[in-house]
């Protein structure tokens, strides 16, 4: 068969697929990718007789704050009080699916129609006889939006923020059992000895998943301890995800598989880097958690799910029901940022709860959880590069990585093949050049990994903007050119808004000014997340003896209108923390045919006194919003590492930085 027949056969199955996740049984389930749309908006709101409004919005809520933005914007356009605005958290039966809640797109995609939905609620009050006011100012933020919900919810204990706090009658507690080596898989379960203990209920197998239950939580570690499992299979050699994903001998064997731009590019070259991104870990502070009973041939379903869509349609396909037959609650979210995309544990809790007869709160613990769950897919990089007298004379990014979109934690053997022909858009994020160029060649692949690896904070914009970024310093140290210079000149014209942030970042640090020390320097990064935000960042660094603290940052990001300033600052504050992780401390290895974290004890993430100083700036824009959960994660890094750079004298090709890394 023709490749290009193939992937018109595959677009196709891709294309039904998304009707099989509404309910059709030939296919597996898929994501659902509709944008919403008006008549969708018109669901959002409802009127009650005491002029009540009542928000039903599809988004997840996991600590942005989009759906206490949402809530003041419903109550300025009416010209409400906010406390009359009351939000509910959306469930499958009162709303139809629409896509999950990612890549930073929601106040993007969902605050114009909820605007419009609101304007016309507010004719309908008006012709009712309510005394409305509104509507929202045309530019600027909002009044009311940082009402601080989550903490009144759970002072007052008035309504169940996360999954983990549902109860039900005869409810039943249970964990993951996750192989004790990568690539192994169970071939015999003896848990008699586990049973005699109170309250345990023994092992229920999925195929290949084994899940422990017990009448109690505090019961699990006591069975767990009392199992015999005998499991078969290879483990994988440490080396083996570093080695698949090789960039040197990725290019020894040609081009790689998808382009983004294709310019003939040639050598001489000015730098030529070799750079790496280990696999990392999500870390969310509240693991996958879900509760699941399911009777008389329904099935309900209680998550902290940033897709109750593809959780509804993963739990139908899994029991043999219809969709309609799956009720799906959401919860709040307690930490996603990607790993809550796919209803694994969902559809692992009411497969147990069927087998069980029983409902089922099904949480991995710690150790459980960095086993079983996907994770950011390691990345490995080769920029070559040279300037010329009209910018970047030659420019070559190539980039290998695991899957990000087409993760293995959601698709079948037949759609992983299907996908090994299709451009990882997850891969590629972020790869696209922003300075001036007369030639470049920007190519990736995406390769199957021994590990399940996914979306991650920003997908792929954040290896590839630290590689990319690290690059032009590196550019700049060669030519002996200031890093802010530099790019001044390469961005030129052309990136009007991407310059703007970086002058307001560079200027917040007072850059030209600054007197860099033996044991102080600063670096800086900028980029552009999805065309549609700018971001900036300077960063600080100090150095003590062999170890290097960050002392302070300063960003500025552009994402148009802002309407809630406080929440998007903290958003980028949290991406800038993240960032502090990815460049000094975060790294999940293999060891023993094991992942190397069991705990926060050996996957470190930044704490409260590890994080420095942080100035935010947001540019007073009236284009239209963008995102803002994401986008510091492209220049965070990058500005980190290229501060040490300075410092040290030695560019960062491999993250996370050690005292003895060397180009």
């Amino acid at each position: 068969m023709q490749r290009r027949t193939l992937l018109r056969a595959m677009a196709s199955v891709s294309g039904l697929g998304l009707t099989a996740a509404a309910g059709c049984a030939l296919l597996p389930p898929l994501p659902y990718r509709r944008a919403p749309t008006a008549q969708d908006a018109a669901l959002w709101l409802t009127l009650e007789s005491d002029g009540t409004i009542r928000l039903l919005l599809p988004r997840a809520e996991m600590g942005q704050g989009i759906l206490a933005t949402a809530r003041a914007l419903v109550a300025g356009e009416i010209g409400w009080p906010l406390e009359r605005v009351v939000v509910d958290l959306p469930n499958t039966t009162r709303l139809p699916p629409t896509r999950a809640t990612v890549g930073s797109d929601s106040i993007r995609d969902f605050a114009p129609l909820l605007i419009q939905a609101a304007t016309d609620l507010r004719r309908q009050m008006a012709n009712q006889g309510f005394r409305v006011g509104g509507p929202l100012p045309e530019t600027g933020p909002i009044a009311g939006a940082t009402a601080p919900d989550l903490v009144r919810d759970l002072v007052t204990g008035r309504a169940t923020p996360f999954a983990g706090d549902v109860h039900l009658p005869g409810m039943v507690h249970a964990t993951i059992l996750p192989p004790p080596q990568l690539g192994l898989k169970p071939e015999r379960v003896q848990d008699d000895d586990a049973r005699r203990l109170p309250g345990v209920l023994g092992v229920v197998r999925l195929g290949h998943r084994l899940v422990l239950a017990a009448e109690r939580r505090g019961q699990l570690d006591a069975a767990r301890s009392r199992l015999h499992i005998t499991w078969t299979g290879t483990p994988i050699p440490e080396t083996a995800v570093a080695d698949a994903v090789d960039i040197d001998r990725h290019l020894g064997m040609g081009p790689l598989d998808h382009t983004l731009r294709a310019d003939p590019v040639s050598g001489p070259w000015d730098i030529d880097l070799r750079l790496d991104v280990p696999m990392a870990a999500h870390a969310s502070l509240e693991p996958r958690t879900a509760v699941a009973q399911v009777h008389d041939g329904r099935a309900e379903v209680w998550t902290g799910s940033q897709d109750i869509g593809f959780v509804q349609a993963m739990v139908a396909d899994a029991l043999g029901l219809r969709s309609a037959q799956v009720r799906v609650q959401a919860c709040r979210i307690g930490g996603g940022f990607g790993l809550k995309t796919v209803g694994t544990i969902e559809r692992d809790a009411a497969l147990a709860a069927r087998a069980l007869g029983r409902p089922v709160l099904l949480q991995p613990g710690r150790a459980e959880e960095f086993a079983d769950a996907f994770h950011r897919p390691p990345s490995s990089h080769r920029i070559r590069a040279r300037l010329g007298a009209d910018g970047i004379a030659g420019w070559h990014h190539a980039v290998v990585s695991g899957p990000v979109i087409f993760t293995d934690a959601a698709l079948t053997p037949l759609l992983r093949f299907a996908t090994s022909f299709l451009a990882d858009g997850g891969v590629s994020r972020g790869l696209e050049l922003p300075y001036r160029s007369t030639a470049a060649r920007m190519e990736a692949r995406s390769v199957r990994l021994p590990v399940v690896t996914g979306p991650w904070r920003g997908l792929g914009a954040a290896p590839n903007g630290w590689a990319m970024e690290t690059a032009i310093d590196a550019l700049a140290r060669h030519h002996r050119l200031d890093p802010l210079a530099l790019r001044r000149t390469l961005l030129g014209q052309q990136q009007p808004r991407l310059l703007r942030v970086l002058e307001a970042a560079a200027a917040q640090a007072d850059w030209q000014a600054y007197q860099a020390t033996p044991t102080r320097a600063l670096g800086l990064a900028c980029g552009i997340y999805k065309a549609m935000t700018y971001v900036a960042v300077v960063a600080e660094v100090e150095r003590t003896g062999a170890s290097v603290h960050v002392t302070r940052l300063w960003a500025a990001q552009d994402c148009g209108r802002v309407f809630n300033p406080d929440q998007v600052r903290a958003q980028v504050e949290g991406c800038l923390a993240w960032c502090v992780g990815m460049a000094l401390v975060e790294n999940l290895s293999i060891a023993n045919g094991s992942l190397s974290a069991t705990s926060f004890a050996d996957y470190p993430i930044p704490r409260l006194s590890d994080l420095p100083v942080m100035a935010v700036s947001l540019i007073d824009s009236t284009d239209q919003p963008g995102g803002a959960g994401e986008p510091a994660m492209v220049a965070g890094t990058a500005a980190i590492t290229n501060a040490i750079a300075r410092l040290t004298g030695d560019t960062v090709t491999r993250l996370p930085w050690r005292p003895t890394s060397r180009p």
